[in-house]
């Protein structure tokens, strides 16, 4: 099975991955973060450091910024994953560490997420109550309005570019 350090040491482009390659790297990072969050989930329980997925962001980071990779990710519901991993914890009052939103977010907003995944997902709720919640950062927050504005365009069929969007109305 392809790993993401096989991708690493290929010579090949990483465009060159076969559909059945790209299905199994997908499911492979999807069970990993869930493995992590269901890890993390217990620590926190027992009050110890909640890192595993801290240390698998890089390699959750390395997969989805491939061009190639990302329908895959998508069509396998990569969202769901993402949802979990970001969305509040201790019944909304706390969230995530910083370390982990922030890098997500930055991937969110790179995704070419389609509507029927987010609905899927339901991640857009998580992010609306991300953006709301007192104990966000401004500049997240920011970030999140992006995401949001983003995934609400295709929606109301605005254009890409917001200094063009008066010409569509």
């Amino acid at each position: 099975s392809l790993t993401l350090e096989d991708m690493k040491k290929s010579k090949h482009s990483r465009t060159d991955l076969n559909d059945d390659q790209k299905s199994r790297m997908a499911v492979s990072i999807m069970q990993r973060m869930d493995k992590a969050l269901k890890e993390d989930d217990m620590l926190r329980e027992q009050g110890k450091p909640a890192i595993n997925k801290l240390v698998l962001l890089p390699s959750v980071q390395s997969v989805c910024n491939l061009k190639p990779m990302q329908e895959s990710l998508l069509e396998y519901d990569i969202l769901t994953s993402i949802k979990m991993w970001i969305e509040p914890i201790d019944g909304g009052k706390g969230l995530p560490a910083l370390s982990l939103r922030a890098p997500m977010y930055t991937l969110l907003m790179t995704l070419p997420c389609q509507a029927d995944q987010l609905k899927k997902s339901g991640i857009g709720k998580t992010i609306v109550s991300l953006r709301q919640h007192k104990g966000e950062t401004i500049e997240n927050k920011r970030i999140l309005k992006g995401i949001m504005e983003k995934w609400c365009r295709p929606i109301f069929n605005k254009s890409v570019d917001s200094r063009t969007s008066h010409m569509n109305k």
